[in-house]
């Protein structure tokens, strides 16, 4: 079974102040993967790649973007099929127009999509913040044990 990460390693992963997590999940935009979430009480679960989509929300809030221009791309980050591990998104890149979502090898000469018949598209680079998400879930995992070895001796 995969890992999965609590409602405050999100904020701790993400970066997001723990309102705007909550205002970003409640409004729909994106949700958590592995369950929870639905009313009072009821802990959220999110997978790695929830945490990613997350990093990658915070970041766009700080480039001045409405995060709804990008819930698509957001959301292929979350749960697309075919979506690369974590680890190997180095050289990867999303593009967007707000309908068409398009990952690209940053190496290869001529792999960025062309132009779309929209005249906005966003570009985000994946490897910046998969790097980020990775570091910070080895830290919680890290942290872990011995946090559970604390409870146990109280």
């Amino acid at each position: 079974m995969d890992t999965t990460f609590t409602a405050g390693d999100a904020v701790r992963v993400s970066g997001l102040r723990y309102k705007k997590l909550d205002e970003i999940l409640r409004s729909g935009l994106l949700k958590p993967s592995a369950g929870g979430g639905q009313g009072r009480g009821s802990p959220r679960r999110f997978t790695a790649r929830d945490l990613l989509a997350l990093r990658l929300a915070r970041e766009i809030l700080r480039a001045g973007i409405r995060v709804r221009t990008m819930v698509g791309a957001l959301r292929y980050v979350q749960r697309g099929h075919g979506f690369p591990e974590l680890h190997e998104l180095v050289n990867v890149a999303i593009w967007t127009d707000g309908q068409e979502v398009v990952l690209f090898d940053k190496t290869k000469k001529n792999a960025a999509p062309g132009s779309s018949e929209r005249c906005v598209s966003h570009l985000v680079d994946l490897g910046p913040a998969a790097e980020r998400v990775l570091r910070r879930i080895e830290r919680i995992a890290n942290t872990e044990p011995q946090s559970r070895k604390n409870k146990k001796d109280r």
